[in-house]
């Protein structure tokens, strides 16, 4: 405009006028959660780019609820700087106080270093969450756990741990195990009395003397139990533990760019004759394959729904499914991932294997197994007797 000079502007007010401080704090701070969900570590740029967004990150306990102790971590906190790891841990325990606590821990171990390496950075992880800190860790409600070395990082933090978490609801565990020539009598994982979900992956657990308490295990809610071989050696004792869970998720992991290429013979091993009695279980989602011989072994009378999913190599258990499960089940939901390149050709006679059952009402299925079975004359029949879904 004629006669304006830029010079004339106050600084302060362009600042004040930015479009970044028009945005509520409240809604500022929950963008700012989409980063420190993954570890506060993510928020230490914003911290500086203005006192806005300083003043929002401080003064937003939300923000400083997640403790992710991993490879990054310890990246920003060399040896030299161990006291700097501590007080930066108290240093969220207490900016995050009172809300609920989310911790993770996330292969902080690296396999390559030394054994005095890695009891060092378990020494300093047991520091950051015992001492005076243990007040703090109890307002945990999540709990994350991927491993290196069990028998080192479970015994430690046994000894740490206070005796009871009473807040944790989900966990999460991955590639625990513990030798035989460990004591597990003097290592356990603390009481969980508010326990409502547990996420196994890779799990091997001595079921007399259990790290995880079987009090805990019988109160949860629900179960993703997931696997890459093996999977009747142990699990079928250690899902029994989980005696009142109400939804229950076997996941192939055999198919994943992490485990190796499937061999139908690593998932058979037979181990006598147990049983997984779930009486409380009411929906059961299978991703991938999961054999029958595996299936045969679960006891579900009060089982409603099976969800069955494709992996990402197309694999499934429709097929799979037994009889004796599907008794009770009046839904039955066959999913697939968008990018699934399998064409069912040769599995969708395989519908009518899991439709005969009397209880059944509701059978869902993806848009395009419907398309395939267009005017199949059983298919049409089955169309008038069920309730048909198509996603």
């Amino acid at each position: 405009m004629e006669g304006s000079d830029h010079r004339d502007v106050d600084p302060s007010s362009m600042q004040r006028q930015s479009s970044i401080r028009c945005l509520p704090s409240e809604l500022l701070s929950e963008a700012f959660f989409q980063l420190s969900s993954e570890g506060v570590l993510q928020l230490r740029h914003a911290l500086f780019v203005c006192h806005f967004w300083y003043d929002v990150i401080i003064h937003s306990p939300k923000l400083w609820s997640t403790i992710k102790i991993d490879q990054e971590f310890f990246a920003q906190f060399p040896p030299e700087r161990s006291a700097l790891a501590e007080a930066f841990t108290r240093l969220c325990l207490e900016r995050s106080s009172p809300v609920p606590l989310h911790i993770i821990l996330n292969e902080f171990i690296d396999p390559k270093d030394s054994r005095a390496v890695s009891q060092g950075r378990m020494n300093l992880v047991c520091r950051m969450l015992g001492a005076g800190n243990l007040a703090h860790v109890r307002r945990c409600v999540a709990f994350s756990w991927i491993m290196v070395e069990p028998d080192l990082e479970a015994g430690s933090l046994a000894e740490v741990f206070p005796r009871e978490l009473e807040k944790l609801e989900s966990l999460y565990i991955k590639d625990f195990y513990l030798h035989d020539d460990l004591d597990p009598e003097f290592l356990h994982f603390p009481k969980c009395t508010s326990l409502k979900e547990v996420h196994l992956v890779n799990h091997i657990e001595n079921h007399d003397l259990p790290y995880f308490p079987d009090d805990d295990f019988a109160r949860v809610e629900k179960l993703i139990f997931a696997n890459k071989s093996a999977w009747m050696d142990y699990d079928i004792p250690c899902i029994s533990r989980f005696r009142s869970i109400r939804i229950l998720v076997l996941h192939d992991l055999s198919a994943t760019d992490e485990a190796p290429s499937y061999n139908a013979s690593n998932f058979y091993r037979d181990n006598g004759d147990s049983v997984a009695l779930l009486p409380s279980l009411q929906r059961l989602e299978l991703v991938g394959l999961i054999l029958w011989r595996f299936l045969c072994r679960f006891d579900v009378p009060s089982l409603q729904e099976v969800r069955v999913e494709e992996d990402k190599a197309g694999r499934h258990s429709l097929a799979e499914i037994p009889g004796n499960i599907l008794q009770p089940v009046t839904s039955i939901v066959v999913t697939s991932p968008p990018s699934s390149a399998s064409s069912w050709s040769q599995e969708l006679r395989k519908v009518t294997n899991i439709t005969n059952v009397p209880s059944l009402q509701t059978l869902t299925l993806p848009s395009r197994i419907d398309k395939a079975l267009g005017k199949k004359e059983w298919y049409i029949e089955l169309t008038r007797r069920l309730q048909l879904c198509i996603i």
